[in-house]
């Protein structure tokens, strides 16, 4: 996430793919790995980690993301909700 929000999307990539790696389910991984592909152009693979997310959490929605997200209201929230949305990610 702090990558992310720097800009650095190839090391939010790098971390968010390797957290994925060592737990498959791990939840908030998985939103930062789809946040990560989008933010670097791999909007193929944002949009199969957003159905394999999906799948795990049938109810997920970028609306609910953002009620939850510690960041709310902020560019860096925004910019992460935008890219779930590409993704795939049900309003």
């Amino acid at each position: 996430t702090a990558y992310s929000s720097a800009g650095r999307h190839d090391m939010a990539l790098k971390y968010a793919e390797r957290s994925v790696q060592q737990c498959a389910l791990h939840l908030s991984a998985l939103v930062q790995l789809i946040v990560a592909r989008a933010q670097a152009g791999q909007m193929d693979l944002a949009r199969q980690t957003a159905a394999q997310y999906l799948m795990l959490r049938p109810s997920a929605s970028v609306q609910l993301f953002m009620a939850r997200h510690i960041a709310a209201g902020t560019a860096v929230a925004q910019a992460q909700a935008d890219a779930l949305l590409a993704a795939g990610m049900p309003l």
